[in-house]
């Protein structure tokens, strides 16, 4: 990963979730190995802080909730929630699912200080998919439930949020998903024009790339308050690509915004959010830190070669 010049000006907190134990900053961390054999250097950054999803289930005290996908900031800039989606089931004696443990979540942050404080964790029963959003008021979010074929209505009463309703859509079944897909709710627009390209990967003067590998997996954006950076999770290069966009006006006038630096993070980073400052960027990351968990972390490299 390539030293980020916004460094000086972002604190970088990552939500990270998944089997990792929560883990202080330090400079000299040393790196983290991941399945693979490759390593990343999530506690490079200054400031960065780690916090895992736990849902507090009753009988499952230390569960880490999986697959964060999605982040959204409240209108009023004090209030983060994170969404997950996928896997979060857990087994019950006979080796069946469990339904009272086996969910999706939206883990709601206090934001208003400098370190993010968990505040709340809300259940979606049993499936949720990506969608996030705030009414702009900021007195209501929804949750699309994929499968379920609906929309999850959460309200604050007393302090607290709590699921108010649920709307359905109606689709019994039966639409014009691609492919033949069902369609599913994930708040996805399509447009079909491509009005400009830009690259996420490291900038020349950082890595040649002479070989021109791709693979970075651009897959969430969040644009700077002040709309002169964007910021790209990069799944498949555990990094947050810091692109320049210029002063306001400057890409109708032919100016280019391109990638400046990048920022390391945990493995796989889903989404990217900036608070209402812009000091301070919020990243979730779908996959682990590998643990001592052998049976779940697959060695690719011994395993590459007992195949050959």
């Amino acid at each position: 990963m390539c030293p980020c010049p916004c460094w000086s000006r972002l604190r970088l907190t990552t939500i990270a979730f998944a089997c990792m134990a929560t883990l202080a900053h330090s400079q000299n961390a040393a790196p983290e190995v991941l399945p693979m054999g490759m390593t990343i250097t999530p506690l490079l950054p200054p400031g960065v802080v780690f916090q895992t999803l736990n849902p507090g289930l009753p009988t499952l005290l230390d569960f880490k909730a999986g697959m964060a996908v999605t982040l959204a900031i409240s209108p009023s800039g004090n209030t983060l929630l994170a969404l997950t989606s996928g896997f979060n089931q857990n087994r019950d004696t006979n080796g069946n699912v469990d339904p009272a443990t086996s969910n999706e979540y939206v883990v709601v942050y206090d934001v208003s200080r400098a370190r993010p404080v968990q505040t709340q964790v809300l259940e979606i029963k049993t499936n949720a998919f990506d969608g996030l959003v705030w009414r702009p008021d900021g007195r209501e979010f929804y949750v699309s439930g994929g499968p379920d074929d609906l929309i999850h209505v959460f309200v604050e009463q007393g302090g607290k949020w709590t699921e108010s309703s649920s709307v359905p859509l109606n689709h019994n079944g039966v639409g014009l998903g691609l492919y033949g897909i069902l369609p599913v709710v994930a708040g996805l627009d399509v447009t079909n024009k491509i009005v400009a390209e830009i690259d996420s990967i490291a900038p020349p003067e950082v890595f040649r790339n002479p070989a021109r590998y791709k693979g970075a997996g651009p897959n969430s954006l969040a644009l700077s308050p002040d709309e002169k950076w964007l910021y790209v999770t990069n799944g498949g290069t555990n990094s947050v690509s810091v692109i320049s966009l210029g002063e306001a006006g400057d890409a109708r006038e032919g100016a280019t915004p391109r990638t400046v630096g990048l920022i390391p993070t945990a493995w796989y980073p889903n989404a990217v959010a900036a608070s209402r400052d812009g000091s301070v960027l919020y990243v979730v990351n779908g996959k682990s830190i590998p643990g001592a968990n052998s049976k779940a972390c697959i060695d690719a490299a011994s395993r590459y070669h007992r195949l050959r």
